[in-house]
């Protein structure tokens, strides 16, 4: 990926780094970055964007203050084809020039990796993102204090979980991690029974890999175990490379096998608390047959009528009682 776009030092220390390399993408960059910059942002922005990205796109991140890398597709290495299954998903199609080693969806954690230790002014806290299904209410950063002084250095956002499940008596409307059939098929077949214990894991909430925040170390810390296990899983065969493994279940495996070390220092952030509210489960009901998809019955929403979405257990004087940052909002596209 080559740089496109360096952007004047901004106020702010803190990074926001995702890639977002899609053909046309405006209305996606207005809701992504826009919130940001509205919301009191002023720290650094980073993307990966299309090598062919439309002026009138370039011209707008470059007005928000967004460095802009261009990342090129490219056919992968066949050694990281051999007996995979064909996909559609183009993250988990198609590589990137200069990472043919790695599919889209993992490759971009590589990158982020690259563009923050790039970035010398990149010294507060970082959040690595998801771009397509996130947007922000407030400054995500707003409630974590000094990145120096912190008591943890990497934060990995909870979902929904049977023990921040609203209505528990709806068991359906939340999921851990341990009964999750998607992690064990995805995860199981790859590292084994020995090593993949659903059990062991029956009350603990499934992590989100499309919002992670770290200090400088604690994030660089992070990127490096993930992404050296995808290399080591791309040599352990087919079972392991993807799309058979996903960066979610991959990464769920190595917190709750301890493998981001400083266990001290790591700690997961509950749903419905902290900087990022993660709406996607939420917002279902696999039992409503005649639609699924919106609700807002598990959701706190402001009373005073402006539309904001709270974080249903912080309290009225928190600083992130209005949720900074919305994930996988399109579920709750009926209402949002």
């Amino acid at each position: 990926e080559d740089l496109l776009h360096q952007a004047p030092a901004p106020p702010g220390n803190n990074a926001i780094v995702g890639l977002a390399s899609y053909a046309t993408f405006m209305t996606g960059f207005r809701r992504l970055v826009g919130s940001l910059r509205v919301g009191g942002y002023d720290g650094h922005i980073i993307l990966g964007v299309h090598p062919d990205i439309p002026q009138k796109e370039e011209s707008y991140l470059t007005k928000m203050g967004v460095t802009m890398y261009k990342v090129v597709t490219a056919e992968c290495d066949p050694r990281i084809l051999d007996g995979v299954a064909e996909t559609s998903n183009g993250v988990r199609a198609k590589c990137s020039r200069g990472l043919e080693d790695l599919k889209l969806e993992w490759g971009r954690y590589e990158m982020a990796r690259r563009w923050l230790r790039a970035c010398e002014g990149c010294t507060g806290w970082s959040m690595v993102i998801d771009t397509r299904d996130i947007f922000f209410q407030a400054d995500p950063f707003s409630g974590l204090g000094d990145p120096n002084v912190a008591e943890h250095d990497l934060l990995f956002v909870e979902e929904i979980a049977k023990y921040t499940n609203p209505k528990p008596h709806e068991a359906h409307r939340a999921v851990d991690i341990g009964e999750s059939r998607r992690f064990v098929s995805h995860v199981l077949p790859c590292y084994g029974s020995d090593a993949v214990r659903p059990g062991d894991l029956a009350d603990r909430p499934m992590l989100c890999s499309g919002t992670v925040l770290g200090t400088r170390d604690g994030m660089h810390r992070f990127l490096s175990v993930l992404v050296d296990e995808f290399q080591t899983n791309n040599g352990r065969g087919a079972k392991c490379r993807s799309p058979a493994t996903t960066d979610q279940w991959t990464m769920n495996h190595l917190y709750y096998s301890g493998r981001f070390g400083r266990v001290e220092r790591t700690r997961t952030v509950p749903w419905g608390t902290g900087p990022v509210l993660t709406v996607g489960k939420p917002c279902v009901n696999s039992k409503d047959e005649e639609n699924k998809s919106g609700k807002k019955d598990l959701m706190a929403l402001d009373g005073d009528g402006d539309g904001l979405v709270l974080n249903r257990y912080e309290s009225e004087e928190s600083p992130t009682r209005v949720a900074p940052a919305l994930h996988q909002w399109d579920r709750c596209a009926a209402w949002i």
